[in-house]
């Protein structure tokens, strides 16, 4: 009986040293080429752990669909897309972390690319290239992971 007691005690601890959790410490979107003549309305939809990540409007411009940021490739200002330390602060996880970078149209949406993350990316920079002649798009997304 007590060794039963023992073998579970180090099962749930295997267990919890296993779950332990992960943090996106930085993560940045940078317009290198925009998909259309006028500035992209980017914004970030990540899912952690199977559930959508809770950014409200109540985060950063570029983490919702209703509060997409507008990027492009010329001005300096308008071409990157850097997560603050409250939008960061929704990124943790123990499994899995997908972020997907949208472009909101009036009429509809296009994905420019998902970003997979896992707990031992460390750090990582992933290109999202796509479409063709005047819609073809490139941006790169930079993160870093810690455990």
């Amino acid at each position: 009986m007590l060794l039963r007691s023992v073998l579970f005690g180090v099962a749930l601890l295997a267990l919890g040293v296993n779950a332990e959790a992960a943090k996106v410490t930085r993560f940045v979107v940078t317009c290198i080429d925009r998909q259309e003549a006028s500035d992209d309305d980017v914004y970030l939809a990540g899912v952690r752990d199977g559930q959508p990540v809770p950014w409200g409007p109540d985060h950063q411009d570029g983490t919702s669909k209703s509060n997409a940021i507008d990027l492009n490739n010329e001005a300096a200002d308008k071409k990157v897309l850097t997560l603050d330390a409250k939008s960061l602060a929704e990124l943790t996880f123990k499994t899995t972390l997908e972020i997907a970078i949208k472009e909101k149209d009036v009429t509809s949406e296009q994905l420019l690319g998902t970003v997979k993350i896992t707990a031992d990316d460390g750090m990582k920079k992933v290109v999202l290239k796509g479409g063709e002649g005047n819609d073809a798009f490139e941006y790169h997304v930079e993160y870093t992971v810690a455990k």
